[in-house]
């Protein structure tokens, strides 16, 4: 049973006020389907002919088992956050300047990738996304709404 707010007032989001559906969604990582295709993985495995001749896992969410080629400026800028010292290390121009800005931008912030940061999340993270949405929006967003 949903419990009431601090205020006494019933959620606005409880079970008895949500698409059913939704409550008896099921994450697929694992089950009947996963199990079916490995069936069919096996049995492809083994020779047995099936109307296709391979079988895409595509329940977890794994782009790249596709084909599709990671995200380079996310990966590149992740690298420079978990490692600084990196960017001085490798040759001039190894990293676009966005990368180098980026990851500067949010080092200045976290200190460390490996620390806690405010429960909100970074700062400067916040404000990057605030700033995606205004662009996108075409209105203003507060990063400390965020």
């Amino acid at each position: 049973r949903p419990r009431d707010d601090d205020n006494g007032k019933q959620p606005l989001v409880a079970l008895d006020n949500i698409n059913t559906d939704l409550i008896k969604a099921e994450y697929a990582v694992r089950g009947a389907i996963v199990d079916k295709a490995d069936h069919f993985n096996k049995a492809l495995a083994n020779g047995e002919a099936l109307p296709f001749k391979k079988l895409v896992y595509c329940n977890i969410g794994n782009p790249q088992q596709l084909g599709q080629k990671p995200i380079t400026f996310l990966r590149q800028v992740l690298s420079l956050c978990d490692y600084p010292e990196l960017s001085e290390q490798v040759p001039k121009g190894t990293f676009p300047q966005d990368v180098l800005d980026r990851s500067e931008a949010i080092i200045s912030d976290v200190v460390s990738t490996g620390a806690y940061t405010a429960s909100k999340g970074a700062l400067a993270c916040r404000k990057m996304v605030a700033q995606g949405i205004e662009e996108r929006d075409g209105f203003p967003c507060d990063p400390e709404n965020l």
